[in-house]
């Protein structure tokens, strides 16, 4: 009983704020069916529009096909800009200040062993994240974003925006690291080729936390509600990555990683 006190003295500003209506308790789909949230030329993702209450049971499935290990670092927020606006003190709603900026939030590493299938399901929620008693997952991937507030937080309305990956190789010695985002458009696209390709995308903010390494621009879908991660106008550096390419040292053979989407679920995939 204590527990549930602290859940609802904790979490009355965040509710009052997110306007989303939660009982706590786990629904699914009468039919359990998942409709895309956002439909756009070059995205199709199974996140649902904010305040959905089918926003939930979103398989993520992790699969590596080599030899290596794959290490990978979360790094999520919520999906909608709402809150990410209030969160750095506006009042309300997009048009916002373009150079807001966005600071994903870690979670804890994991491994993904050579030659295995890993999945991350919470049919109460986008994310299976650590935040009991709400979390109820099925998968065998755990988010932990370090505490109750931020896990309860993301387990409502949180998304992955992108990895920190790192690779070892048969004697266990690390040889490869980096970041990976989720797919969205073209990894070589910006904000302003994807607004003009889909005006319902407009940029809301700078994920300054990946500079010097990446120049990373947020964009928010106006009648969906989501934000994704795409390169800043004219930026200098690399682009972000969906996918990289990784040589094994000891047999020369490349092997792909990769993050992506469809209507079904979100796979990260090394092959």
């Amino acid at each position: 009983m204590g527990l549930f006190t602290l859940v609802a003295c904790g979490e009355d500003a965040y509710l009052e704020t997110d306007k989303t209506p939660d009982t706590g308790t786990v629904d699914n789909n009468s039919d359990g069916t998942m409709i895309p949230m956002t439909v756009s030329a070059g995205y199709n993702l199974p996140f649902q529009p904010y305040g959905s209450s089918f926003n939930k049971d979103i398989l993520t499935t992790f699969r590596n096909n080599t030899p290596l290990l794959l290490e990978l670092e979360p790094y999520g927020e919520v999906m909608h800009a709402q809150t990410f606006l209030l969160d750095n003190g506006k009042t309300c709603c997009p048009p916002p200040d373009p150079d807001t900026p966005f600071n994903a939030i870690a979670s804890t590493n994991f491994v993904i062993l050579p030659g295995t299938v890993e999945t991350n399901r919470d049919p109460g929620a986008p994310l299976a994240v650590n935040a009991l008693p709400y979390s109820n997952s099925t998968g065998t991937i755990i988010y932990d974003f370090g505490s109750f507030t931020t896990n309860y937080r993301m387990l409502h309305y949180g998304k992955i925006y992108y990895f920190k990956y790192k690779v070892y190789n048969s004697m266990g010695v690390p040889f490869e690291e980096g970041y990976i985002k989720h797919q969205f458009y073209n990894d070589i696209d910006d904000a302003t080729t994807i607004n003009t390709n889909d005006p319902n995308w407009e940029k809301v903010g700078n994920a300054d936390s990946l500079w010097p390494m990446y120049d990373v621009a947020v964009m928010y879908h106006k009648s969906q509600d989501e934000m994704c991660l795409t390169n800043k106008d004219g930026y200098t550096t690399p682009p972000l990555p969906s996918s990289v390419d990784i040589t094994d040292p000891a047999t020369g053979i490349v092997h792909t990683l990769s993050f992506t989407s469809n209507t079904a679920g979100v796979y990260v995939n090394f092959n």
